[in-house]
């Protein structure tokens, strides 16, 4: 069985998702069950980080599909993971130090079936602290 995976996230920018606001970052997270890795092909995947998790309008939402500032969500079919690509345009619209933020990471089946993967907290700093 499968459960969704609760992380804080120390975003703001950065590989490591703790640098600061306005600077690139990249992660990957791995979808396992029953510890295997689950078959993504077909695919897409949503990140929306919002103020609170009732907000109907995210501070960012990033698909599958590269916006126009390079930031991506990929599947990645055989590895089980997601990887998820933030650029620094975009990591400079969250507001910084404003309180945590909330983020969801969902994946959608080829039969649009969704499934929340990760959510949790994501905490911005302003560029050049963490």
């Amino acid at each position: 069985m499968s459960s969704v995976s609760v992380q804080d996230w120390p975003i703001s920018a950065g590989a490591d998702w703790s640098p600061a606001a306005g600077e690139p970052l990249s992660i990957t997270q791995p979808w396992l069950v029953n510890g295997s890795v689950v078959d993504l092909t077909g695919y897409t995947a949503l990140l929306k980080i919002r103020t609170a998790p009732t907000d109907a309008a995210p501070w960012l939402s990033i698909t599958s599909t590269p916006n126009a500032n390079g930031s991506v969500v990929t599947p990645n079919t055989t590895a089980g993971t997601v990887t998820i690509i933030l650029s620094s345009l975009d990591t400079s619209l969250l507001p910084a130090n404003l309180g945590p933020l909330t983020y969801d990471l969902e994946v959608v089946s080829p039969a649009g079936v969704k499934r929340v993967l990760q959510s949790g907290r994501a905490f911005v700093f302003p560029n050049g602290l963490s």
